[in-house]
């Protein structure tokens, strides 16, 4: 490949975000499955065209609160449909979005709410875990900047500004999607480390093609479903 070769392919990625990657599912994938979860309820799946819905109209729901481009919101959240349409409504509402694992202490929550500046935390209530966002609460405390505590998952707790991504979609404000935002993680160090979108698309298309991954290769996901009653066994199986 030529160096205008690389050079083309380099900046066109540059342009490169995930919602522009949603979005194009969206057109050209309308029907195939985007997202998909085991629950206690049984397994659960969204399309493409149901998926950039729900992160349209959850992004534009972030919006409404007052929360700006390039305000920061600290996301603790399991894997599952709801957390991926959260982040992806973060980043297309033009929101950094920090990233932070299910098990961390409100302390090193709060310690990392502090440091990164974020101004909302978004959580995911489901079932019998609603204590997940009162945790939350906790790390507001912690945390001066910190304005609102947010709940996806469409159940309610007391003190927390509900967003349920099934019901948002209707009458969403237009949102100018903005490449600028990324998603922020703390390195080993402690160090919060901005991740362009575009470099995270450029690496997952890379492991897609290293990995042989088409319309007719299984992915298998690195990470467990937040209630999976399916063992690693199970999935390696079922791929």
């Amino acid at each position: 490949m030529s160096a205008a070769s690389v050079s083309h392919v380099a900046d066109l990625l540059n342009r490169f975000d995930f919602h522009t990657l949603l979005s194009g599912a969206a057109h050209l994938r309308p029907d195939h499955v985007g997202l998909a979860e085991y629950t206690a309820a049984g397994p659960l799946s969204l399309s493409f065209a149901e998926f950039d819905r729900r992160a349209h109209g959850l992004a534009g729901a972030l919006r409404r609160t007052g929360l700006r481009p390039q305000d920061r919101v600290l996301l603790n959240l399991g894997a599952s449909i709801n957390s991926v349409i959260a982040l992806a409504a973060a980043l297309r509402a033009g929101l950094d979005a920090v990233v932070t694992p299910l098990h961390m202490s409100a302390g090193n929550l709060g310690a990392l709410a502090r440091q990164s500046g974020a101004v909302a935390l978004i959580g995911e209530a489901r079932p019998g875990a609603e204590s997940a966002i009162e945790m939350l609460f906790s790390v507001a405390a912690l945390a001066s900047d910190v304005r609102m505590v947010c709940s996806v998952g469409g159940i309610e707790v007391d003190g927390a500004a509900p967003f349920d991504p099934r019901l948002l979609a209707e009458g969403a404000p237009d949102v100018k999607p903005s490449q600028t935002a990324g998603i922020l993680t703390a390195a080993e160090n402690g160090v919060l480390v901005k991740h362009r979108q575009s470099t995270l698309v450029a690496a997952a298309l890379d492991f897609a093609a290293r990995a042989h991954i088409g319309s007719d290769a299984p992915l298998l996901t690195t990470f467990a479903p937040a209630h999976s009653p399916v063992s690693r066994r199970d999935l390696l199986q079922a791929c």
